[in-house]
């Protein structure tokens, strides 16, 4: 536990290349971070952020300008039966993910996503994304704008769901202080 990752400054890259997966939190007890900041990027296939049981309070924090995490593959925020998992983009940070299906909390609780901020930015590579899976509870993606002009924004999600299959109850959705969720497909909530 206690690793960290940080990727910063522009021309700054850490690039897994052939669409190589970014095991974040993978079988350590947790407390693992991952930075990305002023204007460095990294690039991945999937990644999941917490995977294994007891691989908690994991976390991806991406913060500035010009800063870009992209996953060309699917992205999870305790993407097993875990907990406490986070991922922060905020301040012109961008996210980008692919994959069949993004999650936070598959299975597990208390995982969260907050996108804040001018030009904080997800984009969801036109895939679903699913806020507390099966079994998954007390899940989080809030999206604030902060009042200010082109504040966060979440877009391109094909499908929008919050609690889906058995036992995946509290799970949340807040868009507020003038952000913004986009998707081109049906949205479930329960």
């Amino acid at each position: 536990s206690n690793n960290s990752v940080t990727v910063t400054d522009p021309g700054s890259a850490w690039q897994i290349t052939g669409g190589g997966v970014l095991r974040f939190g993978w079988e350590t007890s947790g407390v693992n971070r991952l930075v990305i900041s002023n204007g460095g990027m990294v690039a991945n296939g999937d990644c999941p952020i917490g995977y294994v049981s007891g691989a908690n309070s994991n976390s991806v924090l991406v913060t500035g300008a010009g800063s870009i995490w992209s996953n060309s593959g699917a992205l999870g925020v305790g993407a097993g039966t875990n907990h406490l998992n986070t991922l922060t983009v905020v301040d012109g940070g961008r996210l980008y993910s692919g994959g069949a299906a993004s999650f936070i909390g598959k299975g597990g609780s208390n995982n969260s996503v907050l996108v804040s901020g001018g030009n904080a930015t997800w984009n969801a590579g036109g895939q679903m994304l699913i806020v507390g899976g099966a079994g998954g509870t007390n899940n989080l993606l809030c999206i604030d704008g902060q009042g200010v002009e082109g504040g966060a924004i979440v877009t391109n999600v094909s499908g929008l769901v919050v609690g889906t299959n058995g036992g995946a109850n509290f799970n949340n959705l807040i868009v507020t202080n003038g952000g913004k969720l986009f998707s081109t497909a049906g949205a479930y909530v329960g």
